[in-house]
C-alpha cells in the first residue's frame, strides 16, 4: 500500500510535530509513504533526513491519502 500524507509538518508547531512523528511511524512499520507539506508560515524548521528522503519520492500510484 501507498500512502500520501498531506500535512503542515514543516511549520515547527505541535501540530507538525504530530505530523512528523505520524510520518516517520508509518514508515518504521513498513507503509510505503510520501510526504508532501503545506505551509501555513514561514517559519523554517529542521526536518529528520528520513522525511527528506521520503519527500523525494513520486506520488503517483498511491492507493491512499492521509490529509
Amino acid at each position: 500500500m501507498k500512502v500520501l500524507y498531506i500535512g503542515c509538518y514543516r511549520d515547527g508547531t505541535g501540530w507538525g510535530n504530530a505530523a512528523i512523528d505520524y510520518i516517520l511511524s508509518l514508515d518504521a512499520v513498513g507503509v510505503d509513504v510520501v510526504p508532501r507539506a503545506i505551509k501555513l508560515n514561514n517559519k523554517q524548521v529542521e526536518l529528520p533526513s528520513r522525511i527528506v528522503e521520503l519527500e523525494n519520492k513520486s506520488s503517483s500510484g498511491c492507493d491512499v491519502c492521509i490529509q
